[in-house]
């Protein structure tokens, strides 16, 4: 589920105007502190910043936008060429800081564009009463969804995917909140709290390699050697890769060691299958942060070792 909201593009004489750019997007938020939130990395060394900030938001399919330390999972920015609009998408449930900051965003936009906001139920709104949207009913609507989702079964999982982590939620979990007096913001912060948990716990993609000779891929992950790390209890595919990649195609999954030999400078010294890291990793190094993920104390290489137990892979399993 999601909620979208339309803003018409300004006319010039007989034209609209050039759709804007990243940057020209970004600018327009009085905050200033809007961000893109996206798969590409600014670390890649070839990565071109202004190349990247100089594209028009309409060469993209969208772009998720947020800001850091507030958003949970941001807002989704595209431009509808048929209705000549920016479109901005919630999804559903987002949290309460989600929609603040994107009212707050339309409110300038639509000023900027001297245009009315239209929601997809055809609501229209202006930059001076935006604010009066009823928010807190639509996360109230997403908050009950999940909880009738789960409540079938222990094990079902609703999976929704934040701007750095993804969230699952069991029934006992959503019914925590559920159960709230304030369930509204006790959700918005759970959820926010998970997105930036410390800066220093080690962040990375789980990565996907084909088999020699099979249709079939397996799925990895890393550890580092004293990082703490978010790992999932049972791994599955996160968002960036669902449309490419299903279940079915997946053989295995396994995990990768590696330790510090030199400063910043790390090599690989084994592999273990996912399913065996879990059983051998001890309970006390670590918790579970939601449903299924779990937050990993740094590990020494005495303890990877152990893990370990010069175990091999076998991928003929």
């Amino acid at each position: 589920m999601s909620k979208s909201f339309y803003i018409k593009n300004k006319k010039k004489f007989l034209f609209y105007e050039k759709v804007m750019t990243i940057k020209e997007l970004l600018d327009i938020d009085d905050t200033k502190q809007l961000k893109t939130f996206f798969e590409y990395s600014f670390d890649d060394a070839n990565f071109d910043y202004k190349k990247f900030y100089d594209s028009r938001l309409d060469n993209y399919e969208c772009f998720l936008f947020g800001v850091e330390n507030k958003s949970f999972r941001g807002m989704y920015f595209s431009y509808d060429k048929k209705k000549k609009s920016y479109v901005i998408t919630l999804y559903t449930p987002s949290s309460e800081e989600d929609w603040i900051l994107a009212l707050n965003y339309m409110k300038c936009l639509s000023k900027k564009l001297n245009s009315n906001i239209i929601s997809e139920d055809e609501e229209i709104f202006t930059a001076e009463n935006i604010n009066t949207f009823n928010y807190k009913f639509d996360i109230s609507v997403g908050i009950k969804s999940i909880f009738r989702h789960t409540k079938n079964s222990e094990d079902s999982i609703n999976t929704i995917f934040g701007v750095n982590y993804p969230i699952n939620f069991d029934h006992k979990l959503i019914t925590k909140f559920i159960n709230s007096d304030n369930k509204i913001k006790e959700f918005s912060e759970f959820c926010r709290n998970i997105q930036y948990l410390d800066t220093a716990i080690f962040r990375q993609k789980q990565s996907f390699y084909k088999i020699e000779n099979s249709l079939k891929v397996y799925g990895t992950y890393m550890l580092l050697e004293n990082f703490k790390q978010i790992l999932p209890y049972k791994p599955n595919i996160e968002f960036p890769y669902l449309k490419k990649i299903g279940e079915k195609d997946i053989a295995y999954w396994d995990i990768s060691f590696c330790i510090e030999k030199s400063p910043k400078k790390y090599e690989e010294i084994g592999r273990i299958y996912y399913e065996d890291f879990i059983q051998k990793l001890p309970k006390n190094k670590y918790e579970f942060i939601d449903a299924t993920y779990i937050l990993i104390e740094p590990l020494n290489k005495k303890e990877i070792y152990k893990i370990l137990d010069y175990y091999e892979l076998n991928k003929s399993k």
